[in-house]
């Protein structure tokens, strides 16, 4: 798997190309960096063994993770379903919830999908061949966990078709202070049409405590 590091003067950030391609056709993949001099970027291709190990070691801790919100999902769906709720309840949906969020989130995320052509404008339904903006937004917000000032995160985006297969995705690193806002994103042309999944993660580091709650956008290919 293609895997690039694009520096600039203002940032620097890590990004996985496309890794799937269908025959006889051609796949463009980018990635979205800001720099007052454009002539400052400057991009590096890592060492894909060490990356790919990483890659493969998030993508079963993803799966752990999803399992878990998947079972704690369905445990409250049953107990609130119950016809009879028992006399513990209360306790039962607390602890539920505690097991969800057995620790606050230390970052908003939010995402979208858009026309390379018009960046602001999201939208759910695409066409295939076309180009597409997808990005990140996250918020430090005061008052949850303002140590340290300055939080290092890592960020994973990645599109999955309707059989959760990965299509694309693309790796960001960077700090954030309490309060600021930032952002990232990657470039995605469909090949298929079909239903796909955007889904956002944000780490401490890679492979280590998620920051936020994982977000996701169900888009439909045309």
């Amino acid at each position: 798997i293609p895997i690039i590091t694009v520096s600039s003067d203002l940032e620097s950030k890590t990004t996985q190309l496309s890794d799937k391609i269908s025959p006889n056709s051609c796949l463009i993949s980018g990635a979205k960096i800001s720099a007052s001099d454009p002539k400052t970027i400057q991009i590096k291709y890592e060492d894909t063994g060490a990356k790919s190990q990483q890659i493969d070691d998030l993508d079963k801790k993803l799966d752990e993770l999803n399992k878990t919100f998947q079972e704690a999902k369905k445990s409250l769906d049953e107990l609130i379903n119950l016809k009879l709720r028992p006399t513990d309840f209360a306790q039962k949906v607390d602890d539920i919830t505690q097991n969800i969020q057995k620790s606050p989130w230390k970052i908003e995320t939010k995402s979208f999908v858009a026309s390379s052509l018009d960046e602001l404008t999201p939208t759910n339904i695409v066409k295939v061949d076309e180009q597409y903006s997808i990005t990140a937004t996250i918020t430090r917000p005061s008052g949850i966990a303002d140590y340290p000032p300055l939080l290092y995160y890592v960020m994973y985006i990645q599109v999955l078709d309707q059989n959760g297969d990965r299509v694309t995705g693309s790796w960001h690193q960077d700090t954030i202070r309490v309060n600021q806002t930032a952002s990232a994103g990657t470039y995605w042309s469909p090949t298929n049409i079909g239903n796909y999944t955007v889904e956002v993660f944000v780490w401490a580091s890679f492979g280590g405590t998620p920051l936020a709650e994982p977000t996701k956008i169900n888009v439909d290919v045309v």
